[in-house]
Protein backbone atom coordinates (compact mmCIF):
# COMPACT_ATOMS: atom_id res chain seq x y z
CA UNK A 1 0.00 0.00 0.00
CA UNK A 2 1.02 3.59 -0.52
CA UNK A 3 0.36 7.00 0.80
CA UNK A 4 -1.70 9.54 -0.78
CA UNK A 5 -2.03 12.96 -0.57
CA UNK A 6 -4.44 13.36 2.20
CA UNK A 7 -2.62 11.08 4.54
CA UNK A 8 -4.64 8.11 4.22
CA UNK A 9 -3.37 4.35 2.81
CA UNK A 10 -5.06 3.21 -0.15
CA UNK A 11 -6.14 -0.50 0.32
CA UNK A 12 -6.29 -2.94 -2.75
CA UNK A 13 -7.82 -2.88 -6.14
CA UNK A 14 -11.84 -4.03 -5.63
CA UNK A 15 -14.33 -4.63 -8.40
CA UNK A 16 -16.52 -2.10 -8.71
CA UNK A 17 -19.89 -2.19 -9.67
CA UNK A 18 -20.99 0.55 -12.01
CA UNK A 19 -18.77 1.08 -15.39
CA UNK A 20 -18.55 3.53 -17.81
CA UNK A 21 -18.76 1.17 -20.25
CA UNK A 22 -22.22 -0.84 -20.24
CA UNK A 23 -21.13 -4.35 -19.58
CA UNK A 24 -18.20 -4.22 -18.52
CA UNK A 25 -16.35 -3.81 -14.74
CA UNK A 26 -14.36 -1.25 -13.87
CA UNK A 27 -11.68 -1.57 -11.22
CA UNK A 28 -12.22 0.75 -8.19
CA UNK A 29 -9.72 1.79 -5.33
CA UNK A 30 -11.95 2.01 -2.35
CA UNK A 31 -11.28 4.50 0.49
CA UNK A 32 -9.16 3.37 3.62
CA UNK A 33 -10.45 0.98 5.92
CA UNK A 34 -11.79 3.47 8.24
CA UNK A 35 -14.58 4.42 5.52
CA UNK A 36 -15.27 0.26 4.62
CA UNK A 37 -18.14 1.03 7.37
CA UNK A 38 -19.90 3.52 5.02
CA UNK A 39 -19.74 1.38 1.77
CA UNK A 40 -21.58 -0.97 2.90
CA UNK A 41 -25.36 -1.61 2.32
CA UNK A 42 -28.07 -1.86 5.02
CA UNK A 43 -31.24 -3.89 4.49
CA UNK A 44 -33.16 -0.64 2.80
CA UNK A 45 -29.82 0.24 0.89
CA UNK A 46 -29.40 -3.54 -0.41
CA UNK A 47 -27.95 -3.06 -3.81
CA UNK A 48 -30.01 -4.58 -6.91
CA UNK A 49 -30.16 -4.31 -10.55
CA UNK A 50 -32.55 -1.81 -10.50
CA UNK A 51 -30.16 0.09 -8.37
CA UNK A 52 -27.27 -0.47 -10.41
CA UNK A 53 -29.44 0.54 -13.63
CA UNK A 54 -30.13 3.26 -12.53
CA UNK A 55 -26.52 4.11 -10.74
CA UNK A 56 -25.03 3.57 -14.09
CA UNK A 57 -26.67 7.23 -15.27
CA UNK A 58 -24.53 9.35 -13.15
CA UNK A 59 -20.43 9.82 -13.80
CA UNK A 60 -18.37 12.67 -12.55
CA UNK A 61 -17.14 13.70 -9.17
CA UNK A 62 -18.65 12.68 -5.81
CA UNK A 63 -20.34 16.18 -5.95
CA UNK A 64 -21.38 15.66 -9.65
CA UNK A 65 -22.72 12.42 -8.67
CA UNK A 66 -25.04 14.24 -5.83
CA UNK A 67 -25.96 17.03 -7.68
CA UNK A 68 -27.13 14.90 -10.53
CA UNK A 69 -29.04 12.20 -8.51
CA UNK A 70 -30.88 14.92 -6.46
CA UNK A 71 -31.85 16.58 -9.91
CA UNK A 72 -33.35 13.05 -11.03
CA UNK A 73 -35.08 12.23 -7.87
CA UNK A 74 -36.77 15.74 -8.49
CA UNK A 75 -38.59 14.16 -11.30
CA UNK A 76 -40.14 11.31 -9.44
CA UNK A 77 -43.86 11.24 -8.62
CA UNK A 78 -44.14 12.98 -5.29
CA UNK A 79 -47.62 10.82 -4.27
CA UNK A 80 -48.90 12.79 -1.36
CA UNK A 81 -50.95 9.97 0.93
CA UNK A 82 -53.28 10.36 4.09
CA UNK A 83 -51.49 9.89 7.48
CA UNK A 84 -53.37 6.16 7.74
CA UNK A 85 -51.42 5.44 4.24
CA UNK A 86 -48.32 6.77 6.22
CA UNK A 87 -48.65 4.61 8.85
CA UNK A 88 -48.47 1.38 6.61
CA UNK A 89 -45.50 2.81 4.03
CA UNK A 90 -43.20 5.27 5.91
CA UNK A 91 -39.85 3.93 6.57
CA UNK A 92 -40.91 0.58 5.23
CA UNK A 93 -39.35 0.56 1.53
CA UNK A 94 -36.48 0.21 0.29
CA UNK A 95 -34.32 2.09 -1.90
CA UNK A 96 -34.97 -0.81 -4.56
CA UNK A 97 -38.59 0.29 -4.17
CA UNK A 98 -38.25 3.77 -4.39
CA UNK A 99 -36.62 3.59 -7.61
CA UNK A 100 -39.04 0.93 -9.35
CA UNK A 101 -41.53 2.86 -8.50
CA UNK A 102 -39.89 6.30 -9.25
CA UNK A 103 -42.35 7.81 -6.20
CA UNK A 104 -41.50 9.99 -3.26
CA UNK A 105 -44.16 9.37 -0.48
CA UNK A 106 -45.44 12.77 0.99
CA UNK A 107 -47.59 13.42 3.82
CA UNK A 108 -51.39 15.15 2.38
CA UNK A 109 -52.51 18.61 4.15
CA UNK A 110 -53.80 16.75 7.61
CA UNK A 111 -50.39 14.04 7.64
CA UNK A 112 -47.97 17.20 6.92
CA UNK A 113 -49.34 18.99 9.61
CA UNK A 114 -49.43 16.61 11.67
CA UNK A 115 -45.66 15.20 10.85
CA UNK A 116 -43.98 17.27 8.14
CA UNK A 117 -43.53 14.19 5.93
CA UNK A 118 -41.99 16.05 3.08
CA UNK A 119 -39.95 13.04 1.53
CA UNK A 120 -36.78 12.90 2.93
CA UNK A 121 -36.38 9.84 3.74
CA UNK A 122 -36.87 8.07 0.41
CA UNK A 123 -34.66 10.97 -1.35
CA UNK A 124 -31.62 9.65 1.38
CA UNK A 125 -31.59 6.46 1.32
CA UNK A 126 -31.41 6.28 -2.91
CA UNK A 127 -29.20 8.78 -2.81
CA UNK A 128 -26.83 7.48 0.11
CA UNK A 129 -27.52 3.32 -1.87
CA UNK A 130 -25.94 5.40 -5.68
CA UNK A 131 -23.27 6.88 -3.86
CA UNK A 132 -22.07 3.68 -2.46
CA UNK A 133 -22.52 2.03 -5.63
CA UNK A 134 -20.03 3.93 -7.21
CA UNK A 135 -17.51 3.39 -4.07
CA UNK A 136 -17.88 6.47 -2.38
CA UNK A 137 -18.66 6.18 1.45
CA UNK A 138 -22.03 7.49 2.69
CA UNK A 139 -23.98 8.10 5.79
CA UNK A 140 -27.97 8.36 5.93
CA UNK A 141 -27.89 10.71 8.91
CA UNK A 142 -30.85 12.30 10.92
CA UNK A 143 -30.82 15.44 12.87
CA UNK A 144 -33.75 16.16 14.78
CA UNK A 145 -37.04 14.68 12.22
CA UNK A 146 -35.11 15.15 9.27
CA UNK A 147 -33.09 12.78 7.31
CA UNK A 148 -29.77 14.14 5.18
CA UNK A 149 -26.28 12.11 3.84
CA UNK A 150 -23.18 12.83 4.80
CA UNK A 151 -20.49 11.53 2.07
CA UNK A 152 -16.99 11.28 1.89
CA UNK A 153 -15.45 13.09 -1.22
CA UNK A 154 -11.89 11.92 -1.45
CA UNK A 155 -10.17 14.88 1.21
CA UNK A 156 -13.58 15.47 3.60
CA UNK A 157 -17.24 15.07 4.72
CA UNK A 158 -19.91 16.99 2.68
CA UNK A 159 -23.28 17.00 3.30
CA UNK A 160 -25.58 16.14 0.78
CA UNK A 161 -29.78 17.91 1.84
CA UNK A 162 -32.28 16.72 -0.67
CA UNK A 163 -35.00 18.92 0.49
CA UNK A 164 -33.07 21.92 0.23
CA UNK A 165 -30.55 20.95 -2.08
CA UNK A 166 -27.25 21.71 -0.48
CA UNK A 167 -24.63 20.22 -1.32
CA UNK A 168 -21.53 21.45 1.24
CA UNK A 169 -18.45 20.56 2.79
CA UNK A 170 -18.61 20.02 6.76
CA UNK A 171 -16.26 21.87 9.06
CA UNK A 172 -14.64 20.51 11.79
CA UNK A 173 -17.05 22.09 14.20
CA UNK A 174 -19.86 20.77 12.36
CA UNK A 175 -18.73 17.23 12.61
CA UNK A 176 -17.69 17.72 16.32
CA UNK A 177 -21.43 18.52 17.15
CA UNK A 178 -22.22 15.85 15.06
CA UNK A 179 -20.21 13.29 17.40
CA UNK A 180 -21.44 15.25 20.83
CA UNK A 181 -25.02 15.08 19.59
CA UNK A 182 -24.53 11.36 18.95
CA UNK A 183 -23.26 10.78 22.70
CA UNK A 184 -25.66 13.15 24.56
CA UNK A 185 -28.24 11.81 26.95
CA UNK A 186 -31.04 12.67 24.69
CA UNK A 187 -29.67 12.34 20.95
CA UNK A 188 -30.14 14.51 18.35
CA UNK A 189 -28.19 13.40 15.71
CA UNK A 190 -27.51 9.54 14.18
CA UNK A 191 -25.87 8.43 11.16
CA UNK A 192 -26.09 4.81 9.74
CA UNK A 193 -26.72 2.61 6.66
CA UNK A 194 -30.59 3.50 5.99
CA UNK A 195 -33.46 4.39 8.40
CA UNK A 196 -33.54 0.74 9.59
CA UNK A 197 -29.72 0.94 10.94
CA UNK A 198 -30.46 4.16 12.97
CA UNK A 199 -33.70 2.56 14.67
CA UNK A 200 -36.33 4.27 12.13
CA UNK A 201 -38.69 1.98 11.20
CA UNK A 202 -42.07 3.39 11.35
CA UNK A 203 -44.07 6.44 11.55
CA UNK A 204 -44.09 5.85 15.47
CA UNK A 205 -40.24 6.62 14.80
CA UNK A 206 -40.56 9.83 13.41
CA UNK A 207 -39.82 11.84 16.18
CA UNK A 208 -37.23 9.56 17.60
CA UNK A 209 -34.61 12.13 17.29
CA UNK A 210 -36.12 15.34 18.31
CA UNK A 211 -38.58 17.61 16.46
CA UNK A 212 -37.76 20.50 14.21
CA UNK A 213 -40.05 21.20 11.03
CA UNK A 214 -41.94 20.14 8.07
CA UNK A 215 -38.72 18.03 6.24
CA UNK A 216 -38.73 14.56 6.70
Amino acid sequence: MRRIRNGFRRTKLVRGLVSKKPGSVVRKRIEPVVFREWLRSGRQTRVTKALIKFASQFHGSPKEIVEDVILRLDSFDAVEVSDAVLKKLYAKRSADDIVRTKTILKGDADAFKKHGIAGCLDECLVLCTVLRIHGVPAKFTRILDHSQVVFWNGSRWWLADPFWDIVRALSVNELAKHQSKMSAKRKTYAEGLDAWDIGIHSINDFFKYGRAGPSA
